[in-house]
Parts: structure tokens; C-alpha cells; sequence
């Protein structure tokens, strides 16, 4: 599936709008910092939360917080806004909340940030 590139904030709605069936959910792949390949079907969002409750905003952010839940091996924040094809700026942004709620732990020396779900497994 590729980013159909919204330029406005309607367009950007239409697009979210939109509800993908379980059938039409595409395989995303992923590689982790240690060179291993994921391959996993992302959750249908629609399961959490009826996307009509929910604004644009957030259905977009349950999507990236599934994804960002997945993390298994620490990541900088750069590497982690190259992933998801977005701005450094967006991605401190979604980091951000995402520590603060929880879902990604802070770690130092450099700066990465990981799962708080992959850190309970250990």
C-alpha cells in the first residue's frame, strides 16, 4: 500500500475515512535494528475503536502506536520517523505521548526509545 499523499485536511479525512476490510489488509514488513525481518498483518484499528468515534488524528495514532508497540530492538528517534516515512518533528511528537502514556520507555547514552512490552519479556 503506498501514502496516497493527502494535500488537504479534507482530502487527508477521505483517506481515513475509509475502512479497509480484514480481507484487503496488506503485509507489512518490517526490519529491526538487528537486521531480523518482520512480517506481520497489521490489527484492524476498527477492532479498538469505531473509527467513526474517533477524529482522523486519532485513528492515525492508534495505527502508529500498534506499530511502535512492536518494537523490539531500542531505536533513536530518527530512525524511527525514517521508518514511518514521517517528519523528525512528527515522530518526537508521537514519541512523546507514547512515553508519556507508557507504550515506549526512554533509555540513555544515546538517546533510544523502546517498547515498554518488549522490556517485560526479559
Amino acid at each position: 500500500m503506498t501514502w496516497p499523499g493527502p494535500t488537504t485536511p479534507e482530502d487527508f479525512d477521505e483517506m481515513l475515512a475509509t475502512r479497509i476490510s480484514s480481507s484487503d489488509t496488506e503485509q507489512l514488513s518490517f526490519t529491526t535494528n538487528n537486521g531480523n525481518q518482520h512480517d506481520e498483518k497489521l490489527p484492524d484499528v476498527s477492532d479498538q475503536a469505531d473509527s467513526g468515534s474517533l477524529p482522523p488524528d486519532e485513528q492515525l495514532f492508534t495505527t502508529v502506536r500498534l506499530l511502535l508497540e512492536q518494537l523490539d530492538a531500542p531505536e533513536t528517534d530518527k530512525e524511527i520517523a525514517k521508518e514511518l516515512k514521517v517528519t523528525i518533528g512528527q515522530a518526537r511528537e508521537w514519541i512523546k505521548r507514547l512515553v508519556k502514556e507508557g507504550v515506549l520507555e526512554k533509555l540513555s547514552a544515546p538517546t533510544r526509545y523502546r517498547s515498554t512490552r518488549s522490556s517485560k519479556l526479559f
